[in-house]
């Protein structure tokens, strides 16, 4: 295999230490990024081709990126909003000199960039360097909505994301409305909050007066991920096309997001299985061996 794996991946294929080192030396906007301390907001790169760069992933949490195998629902994302959101975005930057004048659309213009955390747009300066602009209209980690509008098919969940306010109502596929439905009071000191991040592990805490649905800025995987309320497992639902949601109980929780796919864990009888086959293995290899130490029959 060795001559076709250079012919298809060859020595020109790899670059020195050194100039990798200087394709990701950080950059000034990157150290203004990564000031701000709070847990996992995402960035979105449009000095770049945005869906086909990996750098800005190399530091930061990345909207855009390349991926061969992308979940469909993301792609369908990236065509139908992302991409159309994204002029009406820089327009709104110049427009009001990066956020800092009064807008009157107030972010309304790039709904979707909202709802999953845009928390920085990185733009060109006229002088072309990279400038990160802060959007204060991002969404957050998780909110609360006061209310949930169901519909049949994924089409109407898609299209009924430029028409409905993402931060009051949430859209979801009829077939979540068991898991989605709840009697709900809003109360403006309902609150939560992100306290604990890793790829494979989300933390919340959460306060309100009466059961609320969140939705997460989390793309709804269903293979492998838990939710546990005060270390009780409970259901999640998928709103907004491709978040997830729940419902949360009244009064004080902690809210834990793990992923923990099944067909990796280990139980006893695994465990057992995988020992006695390296036993197995082991005595197949060492047999030989004993034989000769073994004394035979005839001595």
């Amino acid at each position: 295999m060795l001559p076709v794996d250079k012919r298809f991946f060859g020595d020109n294929a790899f670059v020195s230490a050194r100039e990798s080192d200087n394709y990701f030396a950080i950059q000034p906007y990157e150290e203004e990024i990564l000031q701000d301390t709070t847990l996992d907001y995402r960035v979105l790169n449009l000095t770049t081709s945005t869906f086909n760069d990996s750098r800005t992933s190399y530091r930061l949490h990345s909207i855009g990126g390349y991926h061969a195998a992308k979940l469909r629902r993301y792609q369908d994302l990236i065509e139908a909003h992302i991409v159309p959101e994204m002029n009406p975005l820089y327009q709104t930057i110049f427009r009001t000199n990066g956020f800092t004048m009064p807008d009157e659309k107030q972010g309304a213009d790039f709904p979707v960039l909202n709802m999953l955390n845009m928390r920085y747009a990185i733009v060109s300066t006229q002088s072309g360097e990279a400038m990160p602009v802060k959007n204060p209209y991002a969404m957050g980690n998780a909110w609360f909505v006061d209310n949930v509008q169901f519909v049949p098919t994924p089409d109407d969940e898609s299209a009924a994301l430029n028409t409905v306010d993402l931060h009051k109502t949430a859209v979801a596929d009829e077939r979540f409305r068991e898991v989605l439905t709840c009697d709900t009071k809003p109360d403006s000191t309902d609150r939560i909050e992100l306290t604990e991040y890793k790829p494979n592990k989300l933390q919340y805490t959460s306060n309100c007066a009466s059961n609320r649905v969140a939705v997460f800025s989390e793309v709804y995987f269903p293979e492998g991920w838990h939710l546990y309320i005060d270390d009780q497992e409970a259901s999640i639902g998928r709103a907004d096309y491709i978040l997830r949601a729940a419902v949360i109980p009244a009064g004080e929780h902690t809210i834990r997001m793990e992923f923990v796919p099944g067909a990796l864990t280990i139980d006893k009888w695994s465990m057992a299985c995988a020992i006695l086959l390296l036993l197995i293995a082991l005595g197949s290899i060492t047999w030989p061996l004993w034989c000769r130490l073994l004394p035979s029959k005839a001595e």
